[in-house]
């Protein structure tokens, strides 16, 4: 690239990021496009209070990048952030196809060297075409969030126990609690869960296949080292371990025995399995069905099974762990157990077959006590097992993914009889609809038998929702919505409406409430939820002075009496009744009323302010 192309790029992209800063810091929804690319996600509706020393990192924390041009993006993604305040991302930079999406997950973490105080953390995506020849355009897009540094910290130390006082593999989710809203600190899948803290008002929770098993809201001080104990009645493997067994004439792994206990404090369950799940090299190998129970009761139930890999065993590193399904659906799992296995001494390789060698270790101690003959009978055996094909599509394809597992190679098969699970996951703004093909049905994730050849299909739907407008007083005004709900009544998901208040004759606009708390009028709201929204309006007041001079010529009768803020109602109608004392006589209106009658009816369209005089009398 020429020295001038250099600084020309160099110069649009200082000049982009000066854009994106200042732009953060003008009000701004939670969607932000420009130039073709927006950005949606939750990281706008946070607000962080950590201490020195401390980072958050969460799921429920995360951005999304639009691609919304007819041309692929390279994108990178951007931090504008207070000193000693690092903003870290799962992807730093990434290709976007036209039209296309990409989430990414975002990590706040405050060092020791960051000054207590409050700050704002902007974060923001710059995109440009590919490089080619041409003019540079760059385009962008930001979001920013609030962030408390703390000098103060706490401690907290959570564990989920049975009632027994068992450990229970649960999901922990920490939360903090800022302005009546839960803002998620941490998350553990173990059970356990320890962190760093400000002090404040927490809560915290204890889930297992997404069910609330057990919460607790506690207040911890600065300096304070709190410990938190969540007991859950649930069903969980109270014991789960393996043995291997080796093959007595040659010494060889034949196979792994595993023994377990499944203890039941929740309730009976109806439809249960125990389902051996088996990994190698932390790569999916497969899953076997060790027991079903039409009705599982309180109490423990033990078992165990012999397990040797369908294809034999090979060199690597076996994870095997149970997973308990109640009602087809994913509830709990075991620990993982590991075990490795080599290759066996190289004395004994030329006493096997080469063939033999790509099918698999547990048919070698075969070989070494059975005729060659009797081999080649294994191996014919084999070959003929059946094998299906899988085929998963998604529709619409933006619509969500399928997560298969066990998940083969590219042009791999299932065995015959081998159970396959297909999770559907939908995409932000997507709902799943359900399955059609080889599986007609709504459960998610589904679990299919590879009996044949089977073909199965996810579809997804777009979420699509309601926006409610009220107003109060139905008199005070109106609200123009723009742009208007579709055919169905109902918006797309992530998009932008725009809310204007008018206010009617005698009213003035007061402000939002509901899904807005906002006095910004118009107001810009982002459809990613059913929304409710009342627009409300006040009357306008207006104060009336009534003056009497002098003080002992009268007073003055005023119907009616003003409101109990001490003001009138834009054009309401009040009448004053000048009444003269002994010796005096009425002489005139003055101020905001230049008038002799009495009594005398002034109309409330502004403040208003009316002297009465009154004469004394004299006698000859």
């Amino acid at each position: 690239m020429s020295q001038l192309g250099k600084s020309r790029r160099g110069l649009i992209s200082g000049l982009l990021l000066l854009f994106l800063v200042l732009a953060a810091f003008s009000p701004t929804p939670a969607v932000h496009a420009q130039a073709g690319i927006a950005m949606a996600g939750t990281f706008s509706q946070q607000i962080f209070e950590l201490p020195q020393g401390t980072e958050v990192s969460s799921p429920s924390i995360y951005v999304v990048v639009f691609n919304h041009t007819a041309e692929e993006l390279n994108v990178h993604m951007l931090v504008t952030a207070p000193f000693g305040v690092e903003v870290l991302f799962d992807q730093t930079s990434f290709l976007l196809p036209p039209g296309g999406e990409q989430k990414v997950y975002v990590t706040v973490k405050v060092t020791d060297d960051a000054i207590p105080g409050e700050y704002e953390v902007v974060i923001a995506a710059e995109a440009v075409p590919k490089e080619g020849e041409g003019a540079v355009i760059a385009t962008a897009s930001a979001q920013k969030a609030s962030l408390t540094v703390t000098g103060e910290a706490a401690w907290v130390s959570v564990r989920v126990i049975s009632p027994d006082g068992d450990p229970i593999k649960a999901q922990v989710r920490l939360f903090k609690v800022i302005q009546d809203r839960l803002n998620e600190l941490a998350l553990s899948e173990t059970g356990t869960l320890e962190a760093k803290i400000s002090p404040g008002h927490y809560k915290v929770s204890a889930y297992i296949a997404g069910r609330t098993l057990a919460e607790e809201t506690v207040e911890v001080g600065a300096g304070e080292r709190k410990e938190i104990i969540l007991t859950v009645r649930t069903v969980y493997f109270e014991q789960f371990g393996i043995e291997p067994n080796y093959a007595p004439d040659t010494g060889l792994l034949a196979f792994v025995r595993t023994v377990y206990t499944l203890n039941n404090l929740y309730q009976l369950v109806n439809n249960a399995e125990v389902v051996l799940v088996v990994s190698r090299d932390d790569k999916p190998l497969e899953q076997v069905s060790l027991i079903s129970f039409g009705r599982l009761d309180l109490g423990r139930t033990g078992g165990s099974y012999s397990y040797m890999p369908a294809e034999g065993w090979k060199a690597g590193n076996y994870g095997l762990k149970l997973e308990l399904y109640i009602e087809g659906e994913f509830y709990t799992d075991s620990s993982e157990e590991k075990l490795s296995f080599a290759l066996p001494a190289p004395s004994l390789i030329p006493l096997i077959p080469p063939a033999l060698l790509e099918l698999g270790i547990m048919w070698w101690w075969i070989v070494a006590g059975t005729a060659a003959t009797a081999t080649v009978a294994v191996v014919i055996l084999m070959a003929r097992r059946r094998r299906y094909p899988l085929t998963v599509n998604v529709t619409p394809i933006e619509g969500g993914s399928v997560v298969v597992s066990p998940e083969l190679g590219a042009g791999s098969k299932y065995r015959r009889g081998q159970k396959v699970t297909l999770t559907a996951i939908a995409n932000d703004g997507y709902i799943f609809a359900g399955w059609s093909g080889d599986v007609s049905d709504m459960t998610n994730p589904v679990t299919i038998v590879m009996n044949s050849d089977k073909s199965v299909t996810a579809t997804f739907e777009a979420l699509r929702y309601t926006l409610m407008v009220e107003v109060t007083p139905m008199e005070g005004g109106t609200v123009a919505v723009s742009p208007e709900p579709g055919a169905d009544s109902k918006y797309g998901y992530g998009q932008e409406v725009t809310l204007t208040a008018i206010a009617n004759d005698g009213y003035i606009f007061a402000g939002w409430s509901g899904d807005l708390s906002d006095m910004t009028n118009p107001v810009t709201i982002i459809m990613d939820s059913d929304k409710s929204v009342t627009a409300t309006f006040n009357t306008l007041g207006y104060t009336l002075t009534v003056n009497v001079t002098p003080a002992e010529g009268g007073t003055v009768m005023v119907s009616p009496e003003p409101g109990a803020d001490s003001k009138y109602g834009r054009g309401q109608e009040v009448t004053l009744t000048a009444i003269a004392n002994d010796g005096y006589t009425f002489a005139g209106w003055s101020g905001d009323v230049s008038d002799m009658t009495n009594p005398v009816t002034i109309t409330m369209d502004s403040d208003k302010s009316v002297t009465a005089t009154f004469d004394a009398l004299y006698y000859a």
